[in-house]
C-alpha cells in the first residue's frame, strides 16, 4: 500500500430494496453486523449495511487486495480503520438520508454528510454550538437558502474535524474554528501545535459533504449500492476461485 495513499467514497441508496443481501452480510465483522441489529428503522439498517460494506471495498481498492484480505473494524465511539495484509489504514463512515459516505487514508481522515433540510431554529444552535466567528460569517449571509446551506457546510466541516482528531464529539464544538473559502475548509485550533489538515467541501443536490486529511481534496468516486453490491459478488466470485485453486494461502 502506497504510504500517501487514499481516496472517499459515495454510495447512492437511492431505489435500493429495503432488505440487505444476506449473503452479503456475511462480509461485514461481528462488530459491525452488532451495530446493524441495534437499528430498529429499515432505513437506519440499510445505511449500516451499506456502510460496512463501502468502507470494506474502498480498503480493498486503496490496499490494491482482495475483500478476504481486509480485516474491518468499527469499534463504537473510537475511529473505524482496516488492516489490509498487516498495515494499518485509517477510516472514516458517515450516512444521512440517501447517501453513505466513506473515506480512507493511510493517515487519520475525517468525512462527514448532512442532508439540507428546514431547521427553523438554525440560527440558535449555530449561536450555541458554533464558534463566535462562524456564527458572525452565517450572519453577514442574507437569511433564506444560502445562509441554511452554509450552516450545514460548517457543521459538516466540523464533524469531519473532530472525526479526524479522533475524538468525535467528545469536545466542544464551539472550541475550534471553520472557515469555508469556496470548496476548501481551513481549521484554526488553539489546541493543535502542528497544526490543521487540510479539508474541502462539495454540495451534491440536497446534501452537504466535508473531508479533513491528507486527501481531503482528492477526487470523490461515486457509486450507487447496487452497483457496489453486484461489484463485490463478482469479486467475491473470483476470491472463492482463487481459494479453490490455491488454497487458505493466499
Amino acid at each position: 500500500m502506497n504510504s500517501t495513499l487514499g481516496g472517499s467514497l459515495l454510495i447512492s441508496l437511492e431505489g435500493h430494496a429495503a432488505t440487505p443481501d444476506p449473503a452479503l452480510l456475511k462480509l461485514l465483522p461481528a462488530d459491525r453486523l452488532e451495530r446493524l441489529r441495534r437499528y430498529v428503522q429499515t432505513a437506519d439498517r440499510l445505511r449500516c449495511y451499506a456502510a460496512g460494506l463501502g468502507a470494506m471495498y474502498l480498503a480493498a481498492w486503496l490496499a490494491d487486495c482482495s475483500l478476504r484480505q481486509v480485516q474491518l473494524h468499527t469499534p463504537q465511539w473510537q475511529p473505524p480503520y482496516a488492516l489490509c495484509r498487516g498495515k494499518r489504514l485509517c477510516m472514516s463512515i458517515s450516512h444521512a438520508g440517501d447517501y453513505v459516505l466513506c473515506m480512507g487514508d493511510s493517515a487519520p481522515c475525517g468525512c462527514d454528510v448532512e442532508q439540507i433540510r428546514d431547521v427553523p431554529e438554525y440560527m440558535e444552535l449555530a449561536q450555541r454550538y458554533y464558534s463566535p466567528a462562524e456564527y458572525e460569517a452565517l450572519l453577514r449571509i442574507p437569511e433564506g437558502s444560502a445562509r441554511r446551506q452554509a450552516f450545514f457546510t460548517l457543521w459538516t466541516g466540523k464533524e469531519a474535524y473532530v472525526k479526524w482528531l479522533g475524538i468525535g464529539l467528545s469536545r466542544p464544538l464551539s472550541t475550534f474554528t471553520v472557515f469555508v473559502q469556496g470548496s476548501e475548509l481551513l481549521a484554526e485550533d488553539s489546541a493543535l501545535t502542528d497544526g490543521c489538515p487540510a479539508g474541502s467541501t462539495i454540495t451534491v443536490p440536497g446534501y452537504c459533504i466535508s473531508r479533513f486529511g491528507v486527501h481531503a481534496n482528492a477526487p470523490l468516486d461515486r457509486i450507487s449500492c447496487r452497483e457496489l453490491e453486484d461489484r463485490l459478488r463478482a469479486e467475491g466470485n473470483e476470491d472463492e476461485h482463487e481459494y479453490n485453486l490455491y488454497g487458505s494461502d493466499l
